[in-house]
């Protein structure tokens, strides 16, 4: 018989990194600077850190209701996704206080890449396998990077609403108001290249009322070395970046 799982796998709270995870992205330069910088983890304690680790309920499938098999088992292998690690801001409440409600113009024929002047909300931090992932040779499909920004910011979504209501993280998810993608636009700029890591950047926009508008940047390294340059001299690039429209609504309404 199908039993639920224990209540922090549903909880979407801060909690501390997995060995094994520290011992995945510790072994890429890049990933390792971003937790040393976020987590403070090079001294140590991650207290005073700017960001914390958030639990994500989709990575563990529930079988009592048949949710997350997607995330959690198709994207959750080691030729899909192995690991993948969400990082939220410290205080989000403050930044939910103050946001607008509306949110900037949006011009389709921009060229250049736009965000808020604040650090991201939340960072989630992809890793990135072939064949799995691969529509092109050593490319990943453009549905899996869709996919990302999705997954990415309905956790920026939660992260703000449970910020604005702090019982709600800890709430039976059947009994949650439910979050849903309204709008998803994606624009591509450069291949995403698998395998690797993915990093992906999100903001919360506007909110008014149950609607919520996001953006994210989905950013990866240049593959070149450029002759043996150090890490953080490495050029990131924006490949992707995604608008979007959320509604926070009774899941019985719909």
């Amino acid at each position: 018989m199908s039993t639920k799982p224990p209540p922090t796998q549903e909880e979407f709270k801060p909690r501390p990194l997995t060995d094994s995870e520290l011992n995945h992205f510790n072994s890429i330069p890049w990933a390792k600077s971003i937790l040393q910088q976020s987590l403070s983890l090079q001294n140590g304690s991650n207290e005073k850190s700017e960001y914390v680790a958030l639990n994500m309920p989709t990575r563990v499938y529930k079988d009592y209701t048949d949710e997350d098999g997607y995330f959690a088992g198709t994207l959750g292998t080691k030729e899909t996704i192995p690991f993948l690690v969400t990082l939220c801001r410290r205080n989000l409440d403050e930044v939910s206080a103050s946001l607008p409600t509306t949110p900037p113009p949006n011009d389709p024929k921009a060229k250049g890449v736009s965000a808020p002047s604040r650090p991201p909300d939340t960072i989630t931090l992809v890793s990135m396998s072939a064949p799995g992932l691969s529509g092109h040779p050593k490319t990943a499909h453009g549905g899996v990077i869709a996919t990302l920004f999705d997954e990415a910011m309905s956790h920026l979504i939660e992260a703000h609403v449970s910020a604005l209501n702090p019982a709600r993280s800890s709430t039976d998810p059947r009994e949650r108001d439910a979050i849903y993608t309204a709008q998803l636009n994606v624009r591509y700029r450069k291949p995403v290249h698998t395998p690797g890591l993915l990093v992906i950047r999100s903001w919360c926009l506007a909110r008014d009322a149950r609607k919520y508008w996001a953006l994210s940047h989905a950013v990866q390294e240049e593959q070149e070395d450029g002759g043996g340059q150090l890490e953080w001299v490495k050029k990131k690039m924006v490949c992707a970046e995604a608008s979007s429209l959320w509604v926070l609504t009774r899941s019985e309404k719909l």
